[in-house]
């Protein structure tokens, strides 16, 4: 068994290494040793593949037993074509592209959550502190609802989000 930040592989093993919706996850340490291992184990192309410039509040979620806040999908980070561009030391980056769009108003999720205090929830995932799983949807108070609703419905009525959901970034090593 192995991990992404130490990979038991020689040094150059592959021509191409493909690091799909992965980096987002991972902390401070564990994501520069990631980086690290992919510029080790590339020999000449490195794709990248994360979502784009993610609103992480937008996916929180509070644990109903120990109040934790966290991303459901356990992002740890934000990304975007100016830090897939200075991801690596020995790896140019030669072409990134746009990958479908963002639907939801970032403004509208954040007054979801600072005024209202209503955070996504997905039934079943297990809280990373506790480990708690809710098997029902937390209440919300009617009052609060009926505006919800609302904002939801305003959400609808503007255009599609104007950036990509998702970027994929091809990188060629130094001299290749």
């Amino acid at each position: 068994m192995a991990s992404v930040d130490h990979l038991p592989l020689p040094d150059k093993s592959f021509d191409l290494v493909l690091c799909a919706e992965t980096l987002e996850h991972l902390p401070a340490g564990p994501f520069e040793e990631t980086l690290n291992e992919i510029e080790r184990i590339a020999r000449r192309y490195v794709i990248i593949t994360t979502p784009n410039n993610e609103y992480l509040p937008a996916r929180f979620a509070r644990c109903e037993q120990c109040r934790t806040v966290y991303h459901v999908d356990l992002h740890a980070r934000s990304m975007d074509q100016v830090v897939h561009a200075g991801l690596f030391r020995e790896f140019v980056p030669i072409k990134t592209i746009d990958i479908a769009r963002w639907r939801h108003n970032p403004t509208l999720i954040s007054i979801e959550h600072s005024l209202l205090g209503v955070y996504a929830f997905q039934r079943g995932s297990p809280c990373p502190r506790c480990g708690y799983i809710s098997a029902s949807r937390s209440q919300v108070r009617l009052w609060k609802k009926i505006l919800l609703k609302g904002l939801r419905q305003a959400d609808k009525l503007l255009p599609m989000g104007g950036k990509a959901r998702w970027i994929a970034s091809l990188y060629r090593r130094n001299g290749s």
